[in-house]
C-alpha cells in the first residue's frame, strides 16, 4: 500500500472583521479554539502535523496515510464542517467562524516548498470563490 502525503493551509475567513467587531482579545479566542481543534485531529491522529503559519493561518503536514484524494477531501471538508459548528463564547456574544482550506497534494519529485505554494494557490482561489471551503 502507497503512503501519501499532503499539505493543507487553512486560514479564517474575514478574520479581520471578527477583530474589529469584538476586539483582539475575541480573536485571540478564535485562535485558541482553532488550535484545540486541530490538536485534537493531532491527538486522534498522529499523522496530522499542525503549526501556526503567520496571522490566522495553520498549515497541516498531513503524511504517511493510506487514503485516496477523495477521502482526504471528504476529511477536511468535516473538520471544516466541525468549524464552522463550533461556537464561540465570549463575553455575551457568541462567534461563529469558517475557514477556508486549500490542500496540496505530494507527487514524486515535489518539494516542500512546491507544496506549500500549490496549498496557498488553493487557498486563495477557495478565498475569491466564496471561502468556507476546501480546495484541492
Amino acid at each position: 500500500q502507497q503512503y501519501q502525503t499532503v499539505i493543507a493551509m487553512i486560514d479564517i475567513d474575514y478574520f479581520k472583521k471578527i477583530n474589529d467587531t469584538y476586539g483582539h482579545d475575541a480573536g485571540d479566542e478564535v485562535l485558541v479554539m482553532l488550535a484545540k481543534i486541530l490538536r485534537d485531529k493531532h491527538e486522534e491522529n498522529e499523522s496530522f502535523h499542525v503549526s501556526r503559519w503567520g496571522g490566522e493561518e495553520f498549515l497541516v503536514f498531513y503524511e504517511r496515510h493510506q487514503k485516496s484524494k477523495e477521502e482526504v477531501i471528504q476529511e477536511f471538508d468535516a473538520l471544516r464542517q466541525k468549524i464552522q459548528d463550533t461556537v464561540i463564547q465570549y463575553n455575551q456574544s457568541n462567534i461563529n467562524i469558517t475557514v477556508t482550506i486549500g490542500l496540496a497534494f505530494y507527487e514524486k519529485g515535489e518539494t516542500i516548498h512546491s507544496l506549500i505554494k500549490v496549498a496557498d494557490k488553493n487557498l486563495y482561489e477557495g478565498k475569491n470563490a466564496g471561502r468556507n471551503r476546501v480546495v484541492s
